[in-house]
C-alpha cells in the first residue's frame, strides 16, 4: 500500500496536470535565475463599479509549490512564462513577463503569486 506521502504527491501530479501547466524564467530581486513549472491562470474578472458600470479585466496568478522552487519568492521579482510544449503546440511563444505584485502563500508549502504584466 501506497503511503501517504506518495497519495498526495500522485493527487498534487494530477491536478497540475488537469491544468495547463508552465514553464516559468524566475528571476528573483536576490539571488541567480532559475527555471521550473507551475500553474498559471489569466482568468478574466468583472468588477462592478457601481450602478450600471462594468469593468473586465484579466487576473493572472501563478500556482506554486515552494518546494520546487530555489529560493522563496518575494514582491517585485519578475518572471517569463511560456505554456510547456504539447503534441498540439511543439514550440509555444512566451506568453509574457511578468512582475510579482504579492506572495500568498497557503500554509501547505504552496503558494499563489498574483501577477502584473509588465
Amino acid at each position: 500500500m501506497a503511503g501517504w506521502r506518495d497519495m498526495v504527491a500522485d493527487y498534487y501530479a494530477q491536478a497540475i496536470a488537469d491544468f495547463r501547466n508552465v514553464a516559468v524564467a524566475y528571476r528573483p530581486a536576490a539571488g541567480a535565475p532559475f527555471p521550473f513549472e507551475a500553474i498559471f491562470d489569466d482568468a478574466a474578472q468583472i468588477t462592478d463599479l457601481g450602478g450600471e458600470v462594468e469593468v473586465s479585466h484579466s487576473n493572472p496568478v501563478l500556482s506554486v509549490s515552494l518546494a520546487g522552487m530555489a529560493v522563496a519568492p518575494a514582491q517585485g521579482d519578475t518572471c517569463t512564462i511560456t505554456f510547456l510544449p504539447s503534441a498540439a503546440d511543439p514550440n509555444p511563444a512566451p506568453l509574457g513577463d511578468y512582475k510579482v505584485a504579492d506572495v500568498l502563500a497557503d500554509g501547505r508549502g504552496g503558494a499563489k503569486l498574483p501577477l502584473h504584466k509588465l
